[in-house]
This record gives structure tokens, sequence and C-alpha cells, in this order.
């Protein structure tokens, strides 16, 4: 929870932490309307795409990632 905050996630993160059993409160979440499953992201080449971003806060004199 701390570490991703709002941010998406990815099922495999919860599994990790929680084990395999996570998956049926992932679901039950997402058929209450709780939770919102998003697909994976294909080019129209097929090619999966990869989407990676962090919050950053810049200062005169220093930029601080906020997200990691």
């Amino acid at each position: 929870a701390e570490e991703y905050k709002t941010l998406p996630f990815a099922s495999r993160w919860i599994v990790k932490k929680f084990g395999t059993r996570a998956l049926i409160g992932l679901r039950q979440l997402e058929e209450n309307g709780n939770l919102h499953h998003h697909p994976v992201l294909m080019e129209s080449s097929k090619g999966v795409v990869s989407q990676a971003e962090h919050t950053i806060l810049i200062e005169k004199d220093k930029v601080i990632v906020t997200t990691e």
C-alpha cells in the first residue's frame, strides 16, 4: 500500500506479497466494482507496450523523485 499509494499495480505484485489466495480477493473487488482491470496494451505491430511513470518535484537546485 505505502509502496504504490494510488498508482496502478499488477496482480503479480499482490501475489508475491500475499500468495495466490489474494487473487480471490482481487476478483471479488473487481466483481463489486471496487477495482478495475485494464488489459495489457498492444502496439499495432502486436508488440507489448511498456510504460513507467514517476512523480517528480523540481526545485531550484535539485530534482526529487517522490515515487521511488
